[in-house]
């Protein structure tokens, strides 16, 4: 049978990393399938994704926000300007 288990691995003030692992059981031992970990920090984008895509697991959301409190402490990263190709900034000369 197979199981998933979903575990914060790392939490502070600033961000969280989330694990979740995809095992199963076989001959009284369990094999690790798969392993899969995404990071959030305490940016207000953020706190709205982790709530998102972690809705199945209120404990989970419930103990990091007891961490993080009311308010985040990162801000959203500000997009970067797209770098123009080395075409777009050469001069071209008529011929």
């Amino acid at each position: 049978m197979e199981k998933i288990k979903t575990r914060i691995c790392d939490l502070t003030d600033w961000f969280v990393n989330i694990q979740t692992t995809k095992s199963i059981e076989y001959n009284e031992a369990e094999i690790v399938l798969e392993t899969h970990a995404v990071s959030y920090e305490n940016s207000p984008s953020n706190r709205e994704r982790f709530q998102s895509e972690q809705a199945e697991h209120p404990q989970i959301i419930e103990a990091v926000f007891a961490i993080w409190g009311d308010e985040p402490t990162r801000e959203d990263a500000k997009p970067k300007p797209p770098k123009k190709s080395k075409i777009e900034t050469e001069e071209h000369e008529d011929v």
